[in-house]
């Protein structure tokens, strides 16, 4: 027969499945977790109607998971087996009753699922969530170890982690507070592609395993949202041809247009929308091509933007930045440089190189159709054996003619590098952009969500005929079911209904965070905040620290005359199972029940030891010797002991 849970155990099993149902929300969305979500609901729905499910169903579903995780079509991201198996074994176990052995593996997956949640650099996973976590762990914690009879009420319990959230708090308040500009994010990024105007073999696929958020774009309601084929967020021009590593030049300025008084281009279509950018050190902007207007504010305060030409934008100083933008999907018109040096400059290496000559000569025509030669180069790509992946081992930087001929698998960078190669020795000027593609569609926010994981590296060829750079993608031609994934990606109406209920859910999270965001900076600028709530507040988190460690420090050097006192409250914590001391039984009728119950000698022995010393130290002696207090403390200490080995051993 199954075990009935005690009402404190009821609610703490209440308790995790809404803790573990938020976790859910702030994850990335994927079958598994939305199978976990379902699985949560038909639990709640079971418990109220006290009925159970076959453990037989929980395994079949766990190992179904871990097959699904490991052939899953999606690219991975640290922290998604992690939190999709937490949440998923979470929610089978609360299918069944909650026990204190069962509980404590659910705290684990609750833990893991926490764990997840920072390893994907979720945006409302800060130090509060951590720490509001860290309470709501060490409540139920205490909630479902303690046996029944020894159960305490859940205020006891917040009182009781009060003694450890309070000190960490403290801790880390100080710590943002003196140094505010501490970020959580990795140092070797910045803005998800590099950010340096250095493009190196491996730079995206390292990227691609961050689910850290770069930016967020939302369109307004009578805005026409990007399609596929115009989702690319403009970082960086790199022009300095080093193979298949790429630089900017080592002092980038204002690119001159080759048609100074007129616009850039009549634009195809218009993008008015606005932009969070999360990350951002190293002046670069990303947006949409091309950018006909945009305003740039830091903390509230306009920010200089300079225009670096080629539609390329960076920003003074460091820092979020909040833009309000306007792009076109025309096409940038600053003017190449023809010189070895320049848009046509290729290493010696590649230049000398028969087996490239040989490509670039058999698909560049001398003709100045550039549209044409992208096409004759898009075949080459589709039909040669290319194949895109994350691990295509490493490849030196001036090996172009090995990648192109023998390995003939990369990512992004390897594609678009030796693409711009093979233009340039046909004589086509050519440079790389590095920046974004795609984005993470939320059709009930109207929103755009950009990621590390999005870092993305294509081509520009110059078109003599209409005095501007063609967009060449190389990946749309090596990996189209990329391309087909972003398309769906935006079809909100072709998404499965697990995509559209995560997105609602998140959409719902998102107001709510904002509106929680919006009263805390509208309470925190003010000046009785700054003057007497802060400091107050500062206060008061110092003095409790201040008084639980004196406190722990008492409790450390207590008097002689309390020790006997100590020494049975601390048996009285550590009694076994249904041999807790009752509610108005003297402590040795307690130790001489426990005489009477239990079976082993030596703990017996042990007993009526302890009984006979505590009679006489406490009732009988007015002055106890040192001897009497340690032969006291031995005969507790061996009684304590007695009864860990025989819980664990059970």
């Amino acid at each position: 027969m199954s075990p009935r849970e005690t009402p404190s155990l009821r609610t703490a099993a209440w308790m995790l499945a809404g803790g573990m149902w938020i976790h859910i929300l702030l994850m990335r969305s994927s079958p598994t977790l939305s199978l976990a979500m379902g699985v949560l609901l038909i639990g709640a729905a079971l418990r109220s109607a006290n009925v159970r499910v076959p453990s037989w169903v929980g395994q079949t579903l766990i190992v179904l998971a871990i097959v699904r995780f490991i052939f899953r079509p999606e690219r991975l991201y640290p922290g998604d087996f992690l939190g999709e198996i937490s949440a998923l074994f979470a929610a089978l176990l609360l299918l069944l009753p909650l026990t204190p052995r069962r509980g404590q593996w659910i705290l684990l997956c609750f833990l893991g699922s926490l764990l997840a949640l920072i390893l994907q650099f979720s945006l409302y996973v800060g130090t509060l969530f951590v720490i509001a976590n860290a309470a709501f762990l060490m409540i139920l914690a205490e909630q479902i170890h303690r046996p029944p009879e020894a159960a305490i009420s859940l205020w006891i319990s917040l009182q009781r982690s009060l003694r450890v959230v309070v000190p960490v708090g403290t801790i880390v308040t100080l710590i943002f507070w003196f140094f505010p500009n501490i970020s959580p994010q990795p140092p070797a990024t910045s803005m998800g592609f590099s950010g340096t105007g250095i493009m190196n073999p491996g730079d995206a696929a390292e990227l691609n395993s961050s689910h850290r958020i770069a930016l967020i774009a939302r369109f307004p309601e009578n805005q026409m949202i990007p399609t596929a084929a115009d989702l690319y967020w403009r970082g960086q021009i790199l022009e300095k041809n080093e193979g298949l590593r790429w630089r900017q030049e080592t002092a980038p300025g204002i690119r001159p247009s080759s048609q100074p008084n007129e616009a850039i281009q009549i634009p195809r279509i218009n993008w008015h929308y606005f932009q969070e950018v999360y990350v951002q050190s190293q002046g670069a902007i990303p947006a949409l091509e091309h950018v006909q207007s945009l305003e740039a504010f830091r903390a509230g305060e306009p920010v200089r933007v300079v225009n670096l030409g080629g539609s390329t934008l960076a920003a003074a100083g460091r820092g979020a930045l909040t833009l309000e933008v306007h792009s076109s999907a025309g096409q940038a018109n600053d003017a190449p440089e023809y010189s070895p040096e320049g848009s046509l400059g290729v290493p010696d290496v590649v230049a000398n190189d028969p087996h490239l000559r040989k490509i670039a000569n058999s698909l560049i025509s001398p003709t100045p159709n550039t549209s044409a030669q992208l096409a004759a180069l898009a075949g080459f790509l589709r039909e040669s054996g290319f194949s895109y992946t994350l691990q295509p081992g490493r490849i030196r930087a001036e090996a172009v003619a090995e990648f192109l001929t023998e390995r003939r698998r990369g990512f992004c960078e390897h594609y678009a590098a030796a693409s711009a190669n093979l233009l340039r020795l046909g004589g086509v000027p050519a440079r790389i952009v590095t920046g974004y593609r795609g984005g993470d569609w939320n059709p009930w926010r109207r929103t755009l969500t950009v990621r590390d994981a999005d870092a993305h590296a294509w081509v520009e060829a110059w078109d003599p005929a209409s005095k501007s750079w063609l967009r060449f993608d190389p990946t749309v031609y090596v990996a189209p079911e990329l391309t087909s994934q972003l398309e769906r990606n935006l079809r909100s109406d072709l998404w499965p209904w697990y995509r559209l209920t995560f997105t609602y859910g998140t959409a719902q999270m998102e107001r709510l965070m904002e509106a929680f965001t919006d009263l805390y900076e509208r309470l925190t600028t003010s000046d009785a905040w700054n003057e007497w709530v802060w400091p107050g507040f500062l206060t008061i988190l110092l003095g409790l620290s201040l008084y639980q460690f004196a406190g722990k420090f008492r409790r450390r050097i207590p008097s002689l005359g309390g020790i006997p006192t100590q020494l049975l409250n601390d048996l009285e914590s550590a009694a076994p199972p249904g041999q807790a001391r009752q509610p108005g039984e003297t402590p040795l009728a307690w130790l001489n029940r426990l005489c009477a119950t239990r079976n082993l000698e030596a703990e017996i022995t042990s007993l009526s030891a302890f009984a006979i010393a505590y009679q006489r130290i406490v009732y009988q002696t007015e002055n106890a010797t040192a001897e009497e207090m340690k032969a006291l403390r031995n005969h507790s200490q061996h009684l304590r002991k007695l009864w860990r080995q025989s819980r664990h051993s059970r």
